[in-house]
C-alpha cells in the first residue's frame, strides 16, 4: 500500500516537472528568476522527500564553481555601472545551480519515454514562445535596430537574442528524421514542419542563426545515422545519394537563381554581412580572443578582439567579463557534457530513438552558444543548456544503474543453472 501511494506521488511530481519545465521553456509570464528560485527550492524538497536523497555530482560542483565565481566577478566589475543596475547576482547565479539539481532529481531514475517527454517539454517550450515573439513583430514591426517588443514583458530586445528560441526545436530534426524512417508520419512531419515554420519566421526578420544551426543539425544526424548504421552500407549510400542530392538541387537553384533567391535581403546578408557565412568576423574574433586571453586573464571587459567590445561566444564573453578561472571552470564543464554526449552516442542501453533526440539537440543549443554573447549577466540564456546537460547526465546514470541491475539479475541466474 505505502509503496502505491509511494508512485503515485512519484508519478504526480512527474508531471508537476513536465509542466514546469515546459511554462519556463515558455517564459510564462517573462522570465522571472525569483519564481524559478521559488519553485526549484519547492521541488527540491519534494524530490528528497521521495526520494530521501538530493542527486550531486562532481559536474554540479564545476558548474557551482563556475557561476558563482563568475557572479562574484561580474559584479565587483559592473554592478556599479549604470548599464547594469538591473543586475543581482542571485539572479545570474542561482536559477542555473538550483535548475541543475531539480533537472537531476526529475529525471532520477525515470525510464527512456519519460526522459524523451522531459526534452521534448523544452523544445517545445522554447518553440512556442518563438512564436509568440513572432506576433509580436508581426503585430509591431522593427522598433529602431533590428529590434521588437517580447511578448510577455513587452521589453524590447534585438532581433538575433530572439532566434536562441528556436534552436531547440531545430535540434529535433535528427528525431524528426528517426521518426520518419520509423512511419510515424504525424509525429515526423509535425516535427519537420515546426522546423520549417521556425526557419520561416527568422528569414524574414533577416536572423541567420537558425539556419546555420538547422545545417550544423542535419550534419550531426547524418554522421549520426552512418555511424548508428555502419554495418549497413547499402543504407549509407541511400542516405549520401539523397544528402547530395538535396544539396545539389539547392545549389542549382541559387545558381539560376529561381524566385529571385539571390536578390532577396536573406540571402544578401547570409552571404555579405560580416564577412559572410564562412568568412565570418565571428570566428576570426574567438581566434583574436583565444590569443588575448593571456594578456588579459584579469577579466573586466578589456579585450576588444578585431575592435569589438564583445565576443559572439558565451564562454569567451564570461572569460572577458570575469577572468581566465571561469572560464577554465566552464571549460572543464563543457568537456563533462561531450564526455556524456560520446557515451550516450556509444552506449548500447540508450534507444536509438533517444539518441537521435538528444545528441542533435545538445549540438545545436553549443552551436549558437557558440557563436552569440548568451546574455552575459543574465542567467535566462545559459540556464536552459544546463538543463539540458543535467538531463543528459542523469540519463546516462540511469542507463550504468539499469545495466548494473541487469547483469546481477543475470549472474543469479546463470549460478542458479549451474547449481
Amino acid at each position: 500500500m505505502k509503496q502505491s501511494v509511494k508512485q503515485k506521488i512519484s508519478t504526480v511530481y512527474y508531471g508537476a516537472a513536465l509542466l514546469m519545465l515546459f511554462l519556463i521553456s515558455l517564459h510564462f509570464q517573462g522570465y522571472t528568476e525569483k519564481n524559478i528560485i521559488f519553485w526549484s527550492v519547492l521541488m527540491l524538497v519534494v524530490s528528497a522527500g521521495i526520494n530521501h536523497k538530493l542527486v550531486v555530482d562532481e559536474k554540479f560542483l564545476v558548474l557551482c564553481g563556475a557561476v558563482i565565481l563568475q557572479g562574484l566577478i561580474f559584479g565587483y566589475y559592473y554592478s556599479q555601472e549604470e548599464y547594469w543596475n538591473w543586475w543581482s547576482f542571485s539572479d545570474m547565479v542561482w536559477p542555473p545551480v538550483l535548475m541543475y539539481l531539480v533537472s537531476r532529481q526529475v529525471c532520477f531514475r525515470q525510464n527512456q519515454r519519460r526522459m524523451e517527454l522531459l526534452f521534448l517539454s523544452v523544445c517545445f517550450g522554447t518553440f512556442v514562445y518563438s512564436l509568440l515573439n513572432h506576433y509580436m513583430y508581426l503585430k509591431e514591426g522593427f522598433g529602431g535596430a533590428r529590434g521588437w517588443s517580447e511578448f510577455w514583458t513587452h521589453g524590447g530586445r534585438y532581433a538575433t537574442e530572439y532566434s536562441y528560441w528556436g534552436v531547440f526545436i531545430v535540434g529535433l530534426l535528427g528525431y524528426g528524421f528517426f521518426l520518419l524512417l520509423q512511419k510515424q508520419w504525424v509525429q515526423g512531419g509535425a516535427i519537420c514542419l515546426a522546423i520549417i515554420l521556425e526557419n520561416y519566421i527568422h528569414i524574414v526578420v533577416d536572423n541567420r542563426m537558425v539556419l546555420m544551426v538547422t545545417f550544423v543539425v542535419a550534419a550531426v544526424t547524418l554522421v549520426l545515422y552512418i555511424y548508428l548504421n555502419w554495418q549497413y552500407k547499402q543504407r549509407i549510400k541511400r542516405i549520401l545519394l539523397a544528402f547530395f542530392a538535396i544539396c545539389a538541387v539547392g545549389g542549382i537553384g541559387i545558381a539560376v537563381n529561381i524566385g529571385g533567391i539571390r536578390d532577396t535581403r536573406f540571402f544578401v546578408s547570409l552571404m555579405t554581412r560580416d564577412g559572410g557565412i564562412l568568412g565570418n568576423v565571428r570566428f576570426q574574433m574567438l581566434w583574436e580572443a583565444i590569443r588575448m586571453l593571456p594578456s588579459h586573464w584579469k577579466g573586466g571587459g578589456t579585450m576588444y578582439p578585431l575592435g569589438f567590445n564583445c565576443v559572439h561566444n558565451y564562454w569567451l564573453q564570461a572569460a572577458n567579463d570575469t577572468g581566465i578561472a571561469t572560464f577554465i571552470l566552464w571549460v572543464i564543464f563543457n568537456i563533462m557534457v561531450v564526455v556524456s554526449m560520446v557515451k550516450c552516442a556509444i552506449s548500447p542501453h540508450i534507444e536509438t530513438r533517444v539518441k537521435y533526440l538528444v545528441l542533435p539537440l545538445m549540438c545545436a543549443v553549443i552551436s549558437y552558444l557558440s557563436m552569440e554573447i548568451g546574455g552575459q549577466g543574465k542567467s535566462e540564456y545559459i540556464l536552459f543548456y544546463v538543463i539540458l546537460s543535467a538531463m543528459l547526465h542523469q540519463l546516462m546514470k540511469n542507463t550504468r544503474g539499469s545495466a548494473s541491475t541487469y547483469r546481477k539479475k543475470t549472474n543469479k541466474k546463470s549460478r542458479g543453472k549451474v547449481a
